[in-house]
């Protein structure tokens, strides 16, 4: 979603340079018809409408002012076309027929989570968030004082599956690592402030400049407000520093060619062994894998007969996709139904078929209980699971102990 999303914009983005380089309804139409493909990618896309309105301005400088309304109009005209098409047909296809319905569905997302707030942690989880999507730095969780640092800092996010990921990963080559992030941050830094003492862009190098902050500066201000650590979040503000950097990069190139490249290639390259070796290399197993790793029994052993009741969307998408089984995600249903309603969901499943096995992840009784884990939900360790305990934890019994997962087995009806 997110990648798509990126990609979308990037076009977005080339669309409303050239509608300022030749401003025409047409071009402005192209403009709002691929903005709305990118609206439907992730619903945050809507702040691109920011990037439009400067494209209008710029470009409207030079073309009447009749024009500039005809150019708004078909931006606006083909951007609505194509969000309410879609839209309309989503809505009939899963039946929606009152507008409480429709209301609750178009706002779930915005109301499912804990988003939306400013706090003084604000601005040092939005560095984290963006820094780790230009370097995902796991190797650092496997630094006991950055760890502890970390754990302390994120209390309502769960990092059990970084510290798991790098368990047995080298703390030389993590602190190495973590030198070198030192060296690229002060490699990017320095040419920019340089820069910035002498500031030279001009023409069309100015223009995709002006667009790429009005893109950077309005995401970047509202994931710090959202949810400043998603790193996935940061995936397109990322986008327009990229250019930004290019376009400083290459007005420096243009004085001294040779030296700037070979300056860009050292930084690139170490980018890249950064997020090799600190990121993607120690996910290529799938005993680092701590979901995986969760997982394993249910995948051996589970089959299409039974039901396996888990705990929030991660270990329930790992067991649809690794085994065969009827899976219950009872996260939803206590957030938005409660306890009771929940227990009744439950109950009658088991009731449906009394020849099929029930299984129990561990998760579900005891969240967080791992050596990887800390309680981050205060709702699922002090009253859900508590109540599930209660209502179901006397009639199973234990029939696998893994190292992260205690497997139940419904024996009482």
């Amino acid at each position: 979603m997110y990648i798509l999303s990126a990609v979308l914009l990037i076009g977005c983005l080339f669309l409303a340079y050239r509608a300022v380089i030749h401003p025409t309804w047409r071009r402005f139409a192209l403009l709002g018809a691929a903005h709305g493909l990118a609206m439907l990618a992730h619903n945050t896309n809507a702040l691109f409408g920011i990037v439009a309105l400067a494209a209008l301005v710029l470009g409207g400088r030079t073309i009447p002012f009749g024009r500039v309304l005809r150019c708004a109009a078909a931006y606006a005209v083909a951007g609505i076309l194509v969000v309410v098409s879609a839209y309309t047909v989503a809505v009939t296809s899963i039946a929606l027929r009152t507008r409480s319905a429709i209301y609750d569905w178009l706002t779930g997302y915005a109301q499912s989570g804990q988003w939306g707030q400013w706090d003084q942690t604000s601005i040092p989880k939005a560095m984290v968030g963006a820094g780790r999507a230009l370097v995902g730095g796991h190797f650092a969780f496997a630094l006991g004082p950055v760890r502890d640092i970390a754990v302390k800092s994120f209390a309502n996010k769960s990092l059990r599956e970084e510290v798991f990921l790098v368990r047995g990963y080298s703390t030389v080559l993590a602190l190495l690592l973590l030198v070198l992030v030192a060296v690229v941050v002060v490699g990017l830094m320095l040419p920019v402030l340089r820069w910035l003492r002498h500031p030279t862009l001009v023409g069309k190098g100015r223009v995709l400049a002006l667009l790429s902050l009005s893109w950077l500066v309005p995401y970047s201000l509202f994931f710090v407000w959202w949810e400043p650590q998603n790193i996935e979040f940061w995936i397109s503000p990322g986008i327009p520093l990229a250019i930004l950097f290019a376009l400083i990069f290459g007005a420096r190139r243009a004085k001294s060619r040779h030296r700037e490249t070979g300056y860009v290639a050292v930084l690139v390259s170490a980018l890249l062994l950064l997020n090799l070796l600190g990121s993607v290399w120690p996910q290529h197993g799938e005993e680092d894998d701590y979901w995986r790793v969760r997982a394993g029994w249910y995948e051996q052993n589970a089959t299409s007969a039974d039901l396996i009741v888990a705990y929030d969307y991660q270990e329930t998408y790992y067991l649809r996709y690794f085994t065969s089984a009827e899976v219950i995600d009872v996260k939803p249903h206590l957030l938005f139904r409660g306890v009771p309603a929940t227990i009744a969901v439950i109950e009658r499943e088991i009731a449906e078929d009394e020849g099929r096995r029930v299984l129990f992840s561990s998760e579900v009784f005891f969240p967080s209980s791992d050596a990887y884990s800390e309680c981050t939900d205060a709702r699922a360790c002090e009253v859900w699971a508590p109540a599930m305990r209660e209502a179901f934890l006397s009639r199973t019994s234990v029939v696998a102990r893994q190292p992260l997962e205690d497997v139940r087995e419904l024996t009482g009806r």
